[in-house]
């Protein structure tokens, strides 16, 4: 079970090569339709010991991170003034109730 806390109250663990290469993947292709399988698969790790390691890492699931880092792409377009493609939307807005 995953607590939130407070900033200043977390103790985040070292990022592990893993935890590393998961965020690259997820940085690289937000729009990509990641699922933790998939995600474990590509870092060698599975699936539970994935999250477990990320959770440590980041305070957060894989895949809770991917929904963040597809809000910020989305406020990113919405703030420059410029209409977010509509692939970013589509996914976005798709993919956003799933990560």
């Amino acid at each position: 079970h995953i607590r939130p806390a407070l900033p200043r109250d977390r103790h985040f663990a070292p990022l592990r090569v893993e935890v590393r290469q998961a965020v690259h993947l997820l940085k690289s292709a937000p729009a990509q339709r990641w699922t933790l399988d998939d995600l474990a698969a590509e870092v060698h790790l599975s699936p539970s010991r994935l999250s477990s390691v990320f959770v440590a890492a980041y305070g957060k699931t894989p895949l809770a991170y991917l929904t963040m880092l597809r809000a910020e792409l989305l406020a990113t377009y919405r703030s420059h003034r410029v209409d977010a493609p509509i692939f970013v939307n589509s996914r976005f807005h798709r993919f956003a109730g799933r990560s």
